[in-house]
């Protein structure tokens, strides 16, 4: 399942991947991108094709998947999509840790 803190992992793990990788255009090589990094962490694909969906889409589901989203915005536009959702997570977990220690 995923939650704030493992969805801010997944992205993390994707974005130096998707730094180097050349063919956005090209979907099946995209997708096998997020078998590689799925792989590499010893987790299911859409455990860290889920997060990046709802980073670009800014919604839980989406009529076309990662593939299509990042084809149509783009590898640049793509990257600073999962750089701000990294930001935004970050800040997410900073609040919610200072609101543990407060309680």
């Amino acid at each position: 399942k995923t939650n704030p803190y493992n969805s801010l992992e997944a992205i993390q793990w994707m974005l130096p991947a998707l730094e180097s990788f050349d063919q956005l255009e090209d979907g099946d090589a995209f997708y096998q991108l997020f078998v590689e990094v799925a792989k590499q962490h010893e987790v299911k694909v859409g455990r860290v094709m889920y997060p990046c969906t709802v980073a670009l889409s800014n919604k839980k589901s989406t009529a076309g998947g990662i593939t299509e989203i990042a084809l149509v915005l783009g590898k640049e536009e793509t990257l600073r999509e999962l750089k701000l959702a990294v930001s935004k997570l970050e800040a997410e977990k900073i609040e919610n840790l200072c609101n543990e220690l407060l309680k």
